[in-house]
């Protein structure tokens, strides 16, 4: 399986998020801003990667999440993979997702705590101070 890396230079569009889907070490990492217009066109190699790669293996897969904004289409993206992983998760998949954010950020805790609900997906949240 090839690795999935999108570079995107902010100053370019900041409205994209920075990812790194690694096949050796089996962790995704998404960060940045994420408002783009069409957000399941950018997002959907990122799921197809996600869905193939935890299919295909047995070793353990851990996501990375540093998103400190995200709009709604975004959200229900990410709600979708949420579920997809509990999906995998039931299957005796080993599955881990971490959402670094800022602890005042009161707003994305909410949307996390939403997203562990509806979801049913275990999300490790961690605030972190500038």
């Amino acid at each position: 399986m090839t690795d999935l890396h999108f570079t995107i230079k902010e100053e370019d569009q900041p409205t994209h998020p920075k990812v790194l889907c690694d096949s050796k070490t089996g962790t995704c990492s998404i960060e940045g801003l994420s408002f783009m217009e069409n957000s399941r066109k950018f997002y959907q190699p990122i799921l197809d990667w996600i869905y193939n790669y935890v299919k295909s293996n047995d070793t353990p897969f851990k996501l990375f999440i540093k998103i400190s904004y995200l709009n709604s289409s975004t959200s229900k993206i990410f709600f979708d993979l949420f579920t997809t992983l509990k999906d995998f998760e039931m299957q005796g998949k080993i599955i881990t997702a971490e959402w670094h954010f800022a602890y005042y950020d009161e707003e994305i805790e909410e949307d996390i705590d939403d997203m562990i609900s509806e979801s049913g997906f275990d999300i490790l949240k961690l605030p972190y101070s500038k």
